[in-house]
């Protein structure tokens, strides 16, 4: 299953989580799961849906997992149609203010961690690719930030604006990273994606913000505000790397513009003579 998949070129996060889906499956049925049937693989998901209230996003994962190990590597085909896999729920995400996030730069001290959460905002990346950015990555003569195999082992650049510019060359001159734009003090190597989350939760606690909110917010909230700010949605698919426009289009059901619908019923005679009174 390994070996499959790190052919396939999946990402080291999928192979890891679709390794671990798999094995946890083999401690339940206490047996290799080639040894399984059907039954057995339907009362697991049950068992995860209803003893252990796992999302649908992690039942979504285990319906894959179980399909690249019992289709792709043992070589049953009719293993894709057993296990049906469950419909997708579909939520709005979560998006900060323009002022929320001024807050939450400006409650942090520590300028490399300003600039990281101004990275995070000014760009729209995903923090993954934040954390991987090297000094190298940075093109100043044109205004632009090079995302190296980012998800879906994609390259592309992003529009890097001059305040951002600006910021990145103050912390530079502060810290002098070689190699990667956010070093670890520890190990010269990146920071760890954990290490991110946990500074974007400092300063959430320091600006007061109490809405349910992550590093990913700050993605969806550029997304926003470019919208509102007039930026066509193409523009801002290419940006956040989607690869279909439709995950972008989710950001028109945030965006703060709905003050210009029109009232259709303000023009309206309500009044009905016949309404009881109460």
């Amino acid at each position: 299953m390994l070996e499959y998949m790190q052919l396939k070129h999946y990402s080291p996060r999928t192979i890891k989580s679709y390794v671990n889906i798999v094995a946890a499956y083999a401690r339940h049925i206490g047996k290799s799961p080639e040894l399984s049937d059907w039954e057995e693989v339907r009362s697991y998901l049950l068992h995860l849906l209803n003893d252990r209230h796992c999302s649908v996003s992690h039942l979504s994962q285990a319906n894959s997992a179980f399909k690249v190990f019992f289709v792709y590597v043992l070589g049953w085909p009719e293993a894709g149609y057993q296990v049906p896999r469950p419909r997708r729920v579909r939520t709005l995400p979560s998006v900060m203010s323009v002022e929320e996030v001024q807050r939450l730069i400006r409650s942090l001290p520590n300028i490399k961690h300003r600039t990281l959460l101004q990275v995070l905002y000014g760009t729209g990346l995903r923090v993954s690719e934040v954390v991987a950015l090297r000094v190298a990555d940075i093109d100043s003569g044109r205004g632009l930030l090079a995302i190296r195999q980012a998800k879906g082992f994609k390259d592309r650049y992003v529009p890097l604006s001059p305040t951002l510019l600006d910021s990145l060359r103050e912390y530079w001159r502060i810290y002098r990273p070689t190699e990667f734009l956010f070093e670890s003090s520890m190990t010269g190597g990146p920071l760890s994606i954990r290490t991110a989350q946990a500074i974007f939760q400092n300063a959430k606690v320091a600006a007061g913000i109490s809405k349910k909110a992550s590093p990913h917010t700050l993605r969806h909230s550029y997304a926003t505000h470019l919208l509102e700010a007039g930026a066509d949605l193409l523009s801002i698919k290419q940006q956040l790397g989607h690869r279909n426009i439709s995950t972008t289009t989710v950001y028109l059901h945030l965006r703060e513009d709905r003050q210009q619908t029109p009232d259709l019923l303000k023009d309206f005679d309500l009044s009905c003579s016949n309404a009881p009174v109460f």
